[in-house]
């Protein structure tokens, strides 16, 4: 499953960008694959470089932005 996530996002980052909605979305799950399955050091830096990009392209106060704020700190505290 991960190989398949991670191959997802290599072509959403392709054809779409780094910064597309649907990118970000991608990279998002990605880390939360990896959190579940414990490696909270790849996922804390995929859930990272998701906040950063929400922030930029929707601002501080959209939905998925707070939503990517809530998941990273709570990857940081595992």
């Amino acid at each position: 499953m991960y190989a398949l996530h991670r191959e997802a996002l290599e072509a959403k980052r392709e054809t779409l960008g780094d910064r597309h909605q649907d990118t970000l979305r991608s990279i998002n799950n990605l880390g939360n694959l990896l959190m579940n399955k414990g490696d909270l050091d790849g996922a804390e830096a995929l859930l990272r470089e998701a906040l950063e990009a929400r922030r930029e392209t929707l601002g501080v106060r959209h939905p998925s932005t707070l939503a990517s704020i809530n998941k990273t700190t709570t990857s940081a505290r595992f």
